[in-house]
């Protein structure tokens, strides 16, 4: 009788342990479910926040700051657009773009200097200024050599206008480019601007018409 007693005993202790392993492995796998859940969520926040197109565009701006010149005017204005089309808000960003747009309209006034500088007109009046201040023959010579360059031979001709009435010009004695060039550097006498330049097949000067200030 003990003996039955005795197993009934043993065999319901053994049923509770299996019961409670039961729950907790229940339990166990509830709370991993919501773990995973948070873990989830989390990450779906933090995709959310941040956002990839702000970080794209930080970094396309990033490259534009740093360009060392590979890039066009042009190139660099498009990205900077599609950009601002896309109509991202973020502190960061804006100013990233300020600093672009910045960096852009400096280097269009340097690439317009460029332009203007390198005009006929323009480079005949550095070269002028160059030889009439050179501090010594040598220097002044040199200056002379670059300046031939543009000209159809050292014999081309120059002409300049010391008077103007009605439409009708006067001329002082007709010269040629090398004797003029070196008036200036043994005279230091820079006061004539360029009128008007003739130019030849070979996009050489052949007459140059100054006009006396």
């Amino acid at each position: 009788m003990k003996t039955k007693k005795h197993l009934s005993s043993s065999i319901f202790n053994k049923m509770n342990k299996l019961l409670i392993l039961a729950i907790s492995i229940s339990l166990l796998g509830l709370s991993s479910c919501k773990t995973k859940k948070k873990v989830a969520d989390t990450e779906k926040d933090v995709v959310e926040v941040v956002n990839p197109d702000i970080a794209k565009s930080k970094l396309a701006l990033y490259k534009l700051l740093n360009d060392d010149g590979t890039m066009t005017i042009e190139e660099k204005e498009k990205i900077v657009n599609d950009i601002k089309n896309l109509g991202l808000d973020d502190e960061e960003l804006n100013k990233l773009i300020a600093r672009v747009d910045e960096k852009i309209a400096i280097e269009k006034e340097e690439l317009e200097k460029k332009k203007e500088a390198a005009k006929p007109e323009n480079m005949l009046k550095s070269y002028f200024t160059k030889i009439a201040s050179a501090p010594n023959k040598d220097d002044a010579n040199k200056q002379i050599t670059e300046a031939l360059k543009m000209f159809s031979s050292d014999k081309s001709n120059v002409l300049v206008i010391i008077a103007e009435e009605g439409g009708e010009k006067d001329y002082d004695e007709p010269t040629n480019i090398s004797s003029y060039l070196n008036y200036l550097k043994d005279t230091k006498n820079n006061t004539n601007t360029v009128d008007e330049i003739k130019w030849d097949a070979n996009n050489k000067i052949k007459t140059l018409i100054l006009r006396k200030n």
